[in-house]
């Protein structure tokens, strides 16, 4: 539990609720279990004690979410994201939702009818039935707390309890009788498995993806500067790029996103100012802007402010989530 609850604040929810429920259902049965309780109590102790570490971290991270968040609900995608997220990878929404109605309908029937027969089965539906509540009782609480407090819910957090669901589909896939049914659905995971694995090389490993690098690695020279408002895809060229020049990166952190302590992984090639004067004012020569798709914001801004020079303007689409970089190369 504890190990889990560092991994991700998805799992610290599911270790607080899987805790709870351990916890009720000790009480429940303390006068077959005394032993049971006092033992829960004390390693539930030890948990606060191990994560209060973090505690302070954790408060300090909610006070900046309840200030504003990139995080957003939009139905109906949300909902068919929560859907699809553990069956689809990397293939279409559509067909992901489509797959995983098929196993969530598949799941739902054997789980009544192993319900239906539980005196013959002595209560084997429990198992699969309990995680796959605990599954949905975890989406559910963080839905409630996107609904009533902050938006939270991202579909691909829910990896990180994705043990409750493959233990509760490969329960109930064991406990079938009908050996056919299980077969498929085994066989439409290989399938649908190397398809993903097909589409997510050829992406993440397609050419296009460092053409925009290449580019500035090119024809850069001493002294010359990268400037970016997007971390993404700042970062991203500032890891890529070879540093061998003397040559730094400037993120423009105009909306304050307060990352400046885990950005020192960068090391000294990354500098963060919320001011484009206090990286501009006092230089002269030329950047390089890199800019999100056709977006052209910084480039204006710094226009506008320093009426720069333009050299060069080149537009780079690659294969990695067909993104685009717009890189301006100007002189101040």
């Amino acid at each position: 539990s504890i190990l889990l609850c560092y991994t991700h604040y998805y799992g610290l929810v599911f270790a607080g609720v899987l805790n709870l429920v351990l916890l009720v259902y000790l009480i429940v049965n303390r006068k077959k279990n005394k032993k049971g309780l006092k033992t829960f109590l004390i390693i539930a102790l030890l948990q606060i004690l191990l994560y209060l570490p973090w505690l302070m971290i954790f408060i300090s991270q909610l006070s900046s979410v309840s200030h504003g968040f990139w995080i957003s609900l939009s139905f109906p995608n949300t909902l068919y994201e929560v859907l699809s997220t553990q069956f689809r990878g990397n293939l279409s929404l559509t067909f992901g939702l489509i797959y995983s109605l098929v196993i969530l309908i598949y799941l739902f029937y054997r789980l009544f009818v192993m319900i239906k027969n539980r005196k013959e089965e002595k209560n084997s539906y429990k198992p699969a039935l309990f995680s796959f509540i605990l599954y949905v009782a975890i989406t559910l609480l963080v839905y409630v707390v996107s609904v009533i407090m902050q938006p939270i819910l991202v579909y691909r957090y829910l990896l990180v309890i994705s043990s409750l669901m493959l233990f509760a589909t490969s329960y109930v896939l064991g406990k079938d009788d009908n050996r056919i049914v299980p077969f498929f659905i085994i066989a439409g995971v290989f399938i649908i498995s190397a398809i993903n694995y097909y589409y997510l090389i050829n992406e993440n490993y397609d050419k296009s993806n460092y053409e925009a690098v290449f580019y500035i690695e090119e024809n850069i020279r001493d002294g010359d500067i990268i400037l970016y408002r997007n971390a993404i895809n700042g970062c991203v060229i500032t890891s890529e790029i070879s540093m061998e020049k003397d040559n730094l990166s400037y993120f423009y952190d105009k909306d304050h996103w307060n990352v400046d302590e885990a950005y020192k992984a960068f090391g000294d090639s990354l500098v963060i100012k919320q001011e484009l004067g206090d990286i501009l004012d006092n230089y002269q020569g030329r950047i390089f802007i890199v800019e999100s798709g056709k977006s052209s914001e910084l480039y204006d801004e710094v226009d506008d402010t320093y009426f720069v020079n333009t050299i060069d303007h080149r537009e780079f689409k690659q294969k990695y989530k067909a993104y685009t970089y717009s890189i301006y190369m100007v002189e101040k």
